[in-house]
C-alpha cells in the first residue's frame, strides 16, 4: 500500500461539512453560530488522525508522502490567491493591496499564521477585510505536517506510542493554556501552541470504539461540537480550556465509525459533497466575504445569499476541475510542477511588494521626542517637521496625524506638529478605544500634557482638530457608524451621548483660545455607502455648525466634496478603509490650507 492511501471513510467527508459550515456559517451569520470558528479546531483533529494514519499506513515513504501533500493542497491555493490579488489589485487601496501581498506571500510559504500574529494593533486593520487572513490556519497545519511523519514513526516504534503521543499533547495544551491567558492571539495563531488538537486525532488513529458504545460516543462527540460552535461566543474572552469541547467531540465522532450517526447522517451523499468540497469552500469563502465587505459594511440578506451560491459555485468547480483531474496525473511531474507555480506566485508578489509606491504612515520623529518625551501605554503620534517651537498642531487622534504628511510637504517653512492619539475632547472618559491609548483617565493625561507644554508656547498659531469622529442618531444616541447600531465608547455625563461628546470637543476649544482653529470633519470610510455616512454624521456635522457660530477664529472644512463625487469616492488617496494616503494627505492639507487663507 502506497504512502496517503489509506481506507476511505465517507463520515470523516461527513464531519469535514460540519467543520466546514460551522466556519462558514459563523463568518456571514455570528449571530447565529457565535462559536463557529471552533470549526477549524475540528479540522485539526481530523488533519492529525487522517495523517497518522497516513504515516503508519504500509509502505510509507517519506517523499512521496510530501508530493502528495503538495498536490492535494497546492492546486486550489494557487488558484484561490492568484485570483484574489488579481481582485485586490482593483479594488484595494495601496495600503491594503500592500498587506494583501504580504498575506500572498506568507500563505504561499505556509507562514500564514506568522504574518497575522504580526499583523495586529491599531494600523492592523479590520480582520474581515483581510482577504488572506484565512490561511493561518493552512500554515498551522504544514508547519504540523513538516514535523509529523517523523514524530508519529518514533513514537509508535516505540513500546508504548500513546504515552509519547500524550506527553507531547499534554505540554502542547499546557503551553497553549498559559500562553492564553495572557496572550490570546499568541494561542490562537502559533502552531506549537495548536499540535495538541492534531495530537488528538492522532491518538486515535488506531482506536474505534466498540458498536456498543459507538452510539452513545458519536453523538455525545457531536453535541459537543454543537454546543461549542452554539453556546460560545467571539465577543468575550473566550476561556481557553473551551477548546476542548470541541476538540474532545471530533475526537469521539471520529472513534466511533461504527455507529448510526457516522454510518446516516455523516455519510449521507450531501453532507459528503461538502466534506469533499470543503477544502476549497474553505479558501474561497473568505476572499469573497473580504471583498464584498470591502464595497459593504453591512450587506443585505440577498448580497449573503448570492455570495454563498459564489462560493459553493466555485469551490465545486474547484474540486471537480483542479482537485479530481490532477490526482489523475503523474504523482511526481505534478508535485514538481505545482511546487515551481507555487514559486512564481511567491517571486511575482514579492516584485509587486518592491515596487509599490511607499506610503509609510510617519508616527514619530525623533525631534518630536526629544521636545515630548510622553510614555503612552501604547498608541502615540509625535512628529515634528522643524527641530523648533510649533506653529501649527495637528490635534486628534490618527485621523488628525493623516494629515501631517501634506501639511508638513505645503508649509516646509513652518513647524507642523501632530501630537497625541485622543480624541480632541475634555472631560470625557472613554472605555471601549483600541490599544488602552485614551482609555480611562489616559485621555485626560495626554491633554494635559499638550496643554501644559504645546499651547503654551508663544509660537503656536494654529490648530487643526481632526479625529475618526463618532456617529449619533437623531435623537442623540451614539451608533456604529457602519451598521448604525447603538454602540458606546465613552461615558455619558449628562444629556445625550452627543451632548457628552459637543460639551468636551466645546471645552476644548475653549482651552485653544483665540488662535486660528480648523476643524476637519469626517474623511468617506470605505465599506458603506456616501449617502449612509452623510446621514450617520448629519447629527454630529448639525452640533458642530452651533458649536463654532459664535467663534469667528473657528472655520470647518468638509472633506467629503472633496474626495466624493456623488456616491463615488476617490479611494486611490487613500491607504487603508478611512486613513489618507501621503498624496491624499497632500489633497486635503492644500484645501485645508485655501481655507485658512479665505479667512484671514
Amino acid at each position: 500500500m502506497h504512502s496517503g492511501t489509506t481506507p476511505y471513510r465517507a463520515d470523516i467527508d461527513g464531519l469535514r461539512a460540519v467543520a466546514i459550515v460551522s466556519v462558514v456559517a459563523f463568518h456571514i451569520w455570528p449571530q447565529h453560530l457565535p462559536g463557529g470558528f471552533f470549526g477549524v479546531d475540528v479540522f485539526f483533529v481530523i488533519s492529525g488522525f487522517l495523517i497518522s494514519r497516513i504515516v503508519l499506513s504500509p509502505g510509507f515513504a517519506f517523499g512521496e508522502f510530501y508530493r502528495r501533500r503538495v498536490r492535494r493542497l497546492f492546486p486550489a491555493l494557487i488558484a484561490v490567491v492568484v485570483a484574489t490579488l488579481i481582485v485586490g489589485r482593483f479594488l484595494l487601496a495601496t495600503e491594503d493591496f500592500r498587506n494583501l501581498l504580504t498575506y500572498a506571500i506568507g500563505g504561499a510559504l505556509f507562514a500564514g499564521n506568522v504574518v497575522a500574529y504580526g499583523d495586529t494593533g491599531y494600523f492592523g486593520g479590520a480582520p474581515e477585510l483581510k482577504p488572506l487572513l484565512h490561511l493561518w490556519s493552512l500554515g498551522v497545519e504544514e508547519q504540523f505536517y513538516l514535523i509529523a511523519p517523523v514524530f508519529f514513526l518514533l513514537a509508535f516504534r516505540s513500546s508504548r506510542p500513546r504515552r509519547w503521543i500524550a506527553v507531547f499533547a499534554a505540554a502542547s495544551f499546557a503551553a497553549f493554556v498559559g500562553v492564553g491567558m495572557n496572550n490570546a492571539m499568541a494561542a490562537f495563531y502559533l502552531s506549537p501552541l495548536r499540535f495538541w488538537e492534531f495530537l488528538a486525532g492522532a491518538a486515535i488513529c488506531r482506536v474505534s470504539i466498540p458498536h456498543r458504545w459507538a452510539s452513545v460516543a458519536s453523538p455525545l462527540g457531536m453535541t459537543s461540537i454543537a454546543a461549542s460552535v452554539g453556546l460560545i461566543s467571539a465577543e468575550i474572552d473566550i476561556p481557553v480550556l473551551a477548546f476542548l469541547l470541541p476538540v474532545c467531540g471530533a475526537a469521539l465522532v471520529i472513534a466511533s465509525p461504527s455507529s448510526r450517526m457516522n454510518q446516516t447522517l455523516l455519510s449521507s451523499p450531501m453532507a459528503v459533497w461538502v466534506g469533499l468540497i470543503s477544502y476549497p469552500l474553505y479558501l474561497w469563502h473568505w476572499p469573497i466575504l473580504a471583498f464584498m465587505r470591502q464595497v459593504e459594511r453591512a450587506p443585505s440578506a440577498l448580497a449573503w445569499t448570492v455570495a454563498l451560491l459564489v462560493m459553493l459555485g466555485l469551490s465545486d468547480l474547484t474540486y471537480r476541475t483542479l482537485e479530481r483531474r490532477i490526482q489523475r496525473l503523474r504523482l511526481g511531474l505534478t508535485a514538481a510542477v505545482l511546487g515551481a507555480a507555487l514559486g512564481v506566485v511567491i517571486v511575482g508578489s514579492t516584485l509587486t511588494l518592491a515596487r509599490l509606491p511607499s506610503s509609510e504612515r510617519i508616527v514619530t520623529t525623533e525631534a518630536c521626542l526629544r521636545r515630548y518625551p510622553y510614555a503612552a501605554p501604547s498608541l502615540w503620534f509625535c512628529a515634528l517637521s522643524k527641530n523648533t517651537e510649533p506653529e501649527i498642531l495637528l490635534l486628534g487622534d490618527s485621523h488628525a496625524n493623516h494629515l501631517y504628511p501634506g501639511m508638513a510637504s505645503t508649509l516646509p517653512d513652518q513647524a507642523v506638529l501632530s501630537l497625541g492619539a485622543c480624541m480632541p475632547t475634555a472631560g470625557v472618559v472613554y472605555t471601549a478605544l483600541i490599544g488602552g491609548s485614551c482609555g480611562g483617565q489616559e485621555s485626560v493625561r495626554a491633554l494635559n500634557l499638550i496643554e501644559g507644554k504645546v499651547l503654551s508656547s508663544p509660537s503656536l498659531k494654529w490648530v487643526v482638530v481632526s479625529a475618526l469622529w463618532p456617529a449619533f442618531d437623531g435623537t442623540g444616541n451614539e451608533i456604529d457608524a457602519y451598521s448604525g447600531k447603538p454602540t458606546r465608547s465613552f461615558e455619558v455625563a449628562e444629556g445625550t451621548a452627543l451632548d457628552t461628546f459637543a460639551r468636551g470637543v466645546e471645552t476644548m476649544l475653549d482651552r485653544l483660545g483665540n488662535r486660528q482653529i480648523t476643524i476637519v470633519l469626517d474623511t468617506p470610510r470605505r465599506g458603506f455607502s456616501v449617502g449612509a455616512q452623510r446621514m450617520r454624521q448629519a447629527p454630529w456635522r448639525h452640533r458642530v455648525a452651533s458649536l463654532v457660530a459664535t467663534r469667528p477664529n473657528v472655520i470647518v472644512v468638509d472633506p467629503m466634496p472633496l474626495l466624493c463625487y456623488g456616491a463615488i469616492c476617490r479611494w486611490d488617496l487613500f491607504s487603508d478603509q478611512n486613513h489618507l494616503s501621503a498624496e491624499g494627505s497632500r489633497v486635503l492639507a492644500e484645501a485645508i490650507g485655501k481655507s485658512r487663507r479665505n479667512q484671514r
